[in-house]
């Protein structure tokens, strides 16, 4: 199992996680994963209304999501 899959089983979990401000993501590997994680994290996102590919940015901006994909 790669950590897409891991993401999107877990993406609601994550989604709370992520409300708060002491939480830091950090993901490293092929960067094919990352459709998959935003796929997660989206559908995570959007039972609340918003939008991820915003506050993804925003959790970028902040220093707290970090991703390294090659």
């Amino acid at each position: 199992m790669y950590i897409q899959h891991r993401i999107q089983e877990n993406a609601d979990k994550l989604w709370e996680l992520v409300q708060e401000e002491n939480t830091h993501v950090y993901i490293c590997g092929l960067k094919g994963m990352e459709g998959g994680i935003d796929e997660g994290m989206s559908a995570a996102a959007g039972k609340h209304g918003v939008n991820w590919s915003e506050y993804q940015r925003g959790l970028k901006k902040a220093g707290r999501w970090h991703v390294e994909t090659y």
